[in-house]
């Protein structure tokens, strides 16, 4: 019973990881898109704009804050029609994690595949929904490139080898038939049994008990000093 509480709590954990690095991976870009629509135009330029086009026009002294925050207001919605492109990507990255969870080992080719992974999908999929409100150049590619961080930086790190190491520590209460038949040698280096009068000792019974020769001269030497 232990056993399965164990592994169904190995089982939570990685699920909600991996469930944790799903949603990262899809909320990490649509904060970016919302972020490049809206900083933005609080230093008189445009993240996008069908006319006169994106750039930079300069500040106005009209503009205060209830316009900045009717506009960040506003772009919230193209911010949420974003998100209905975006989820395929999120699902790829978290897919892909889970099945090079464990090849290839060298963490840094894992990495560049996931960044690869996520700055292409999410690029890809940020251009088909910013046509439709005429999203900048530079607003794509920072979007695109903050997918592809979060899935070489942060889905790789929590969807990772090596979580359930745990579930193969020793027994608390071992069986005590086990240990009284377990093996007892420990084998010494020649150095360390120099050093080490009671080794000493150890191996000289040793010698004198796997050695007739000695025995029978031994036992000789002590009937010649007793006649």
């Amino acid at each position: 019973m232990e056993r399965i509480t164990q592994v169904l709590l190995a089982f939570g954990i990685q699920l909600g990881r991996a469930l944790l690095a799903l949603l990262i991976q899809f909320g990490a870009p649509i904060l970016a898109l919302y972020l490049v629509l809206v900083v933005p135009t609080l230093f008189g330029c445009l993240g996008y704009s069908d006319r006169p086009g994106p750039g930079c026009y300069g500040l106005s002294s009209r503009v205060g804050l209830a316009e900045i925050g009717q506009h960040a207001t506003a772009m919230l919605s193209y911010a949420l029609f974003a998100a209905r492109f975006l989820w395929p990507t999120a699902f790829l990255c978290t897919l892909v994690a889970l099945l090079t969870k464990w090849r290839p080992r060298t963490p840094w080719v894992r990495s560049v595949f996931l960044g690869i992974v996520g700055f292409i999908g999410t690029g890809y999929l940020t251009a088909a929904a910013g046509w439709y409100f005429a999203l900048s150049g530079i607003g794509l590619l920072v979007v695109a490139t903050v997918g592809g961080a979060v899935a070489a930086g942060l889905v790789r790190r929590l969807i990772a080898p090596g979580q359930a190491g745990w579930l193969r520590h020793p027994r608390l209460n071992p069986d005590p038939l086990e240990r009284a038949f377990e093996p007892r040698f420990v084998w010494s280096h020649p150095s360390s049994a120099r050093s080490d009068p009671s080794q000493r000792a150890v191996d000289r019974v040793h010698s004198y008990a796997s050695n007739p020769r000695r025995r029978t001269r031994s036992k000789a030497a002590q009937c010649g000093e007793e006649c």
